[in-house]
């Protein structure tokens, strides 16, 4: 009953009572919760705590291993060791617990959420140690760059790292940033194509209302000039709106 302990400073411990003698093996606070997962007990292998000092058991997903847990985007993200297809569970609220497909049956050890990803890293598997999700539900495997037993990962100042207990002079790997390293480079078709000429086209009449001018004025010589810059304008609006959708696709923008 005492598996749990707290610290104003760091340095000063005081015991506290667990809501069960369970193998407990990883917490995390999020959205004014403490929660803890366990390797062991039976159906009970989630606490939750306001304050650190009083704990409720919850109803874990499923009596897997968890190992690791984690909180980014309004979501705890737990990660296991054992099951099949179903080493992922995700919570609200840190109460009511869901299951989701892994993208592999790996050791998942850890798990850190950072620049819109969730990437947890595994102790097991073929070049496949790392899977990411955008949301916690969706998982991608992706490439690691050794096959060490990852046990850990953090996210800090745009970079993931991860360690492991296994290597030789190689237990640390490293991601720059989600968008660089962690996400494949995929090329998306160009953008709107750049005007390299201008001629006189009338550009219709979009949203944001640029319109064909029939007249001279506004301090344009000719009507044809005051379109072609018009047609500029619309151009720019339309690659920049293209931009945009790409980088909120990638979690770079909100």
């Amino acid at each position: 009953g005492n598996r749990v302990m707290t610290s104003p400073d760091g340095i000063t411990w005081t015991i506290r009572t667990s809501a069960a003698d369970n193998g407990w093996f990883d917490v995390v606070y999020g959205n004014g919760l403490f929660v803890v997962v366990a390797f062991s007990g039976t159906g009970n292998r989630v606490m939750t705590s306001p304050d650190g000092i009083t704990w409720t058991i919850r109803t874990s997903a499923a009596d897997n291993q968890w190992l690791s847990v984690a909180y980014g985007n309004g979501l705890f993200v737990a990660v296991a060791d054992t099951g099949t297809g179903n080493r992922v569970m995700t919570s609200p609220d840190g109460i009511t617990w869901t299951i989701r497909t892994s993208a592999a049956d790996n050791g998942w050890f850890g798990v850190a959420y950072g620049n819109g990803l969730f990437v947890a890293v595994s102790n097991t598997g073929a070049g496949n140690r790392v899977m990411t999700s955008p949301d916690g539900i969706t998982w991608t495997i992706r490439t690691s760059a050794a096959d060490n037993q990852w046990v850990s990962v953090a996210y800090g100042n745009g970079l993931f790292v991860a360690v492991s207990n296994t290597g030789a002079g190689n237990r640390v790997m490293t991601s720059g940033t989600a968008y660089e390293n962690v996400i494949p480079d995929v090329r998306p078709a160009a953008l709107t194509t750049q005007l390299v000429s201008i001629t006189h086209t009338a550009p219709g009449t979009p949203d944001y209302a640029i319109q064909n001018l029939s007249l001279t004025g506004f301090g344009f010589a000719t009507a044809d000039e005051g379109n072609s810059v018009l047609s500029v304008i619309l151009n720019l609006q339309t690659r920049m709106a293209e931009l945009e959708t790409r980088l909120r696709q990638r979690g770079l923008a909100t």
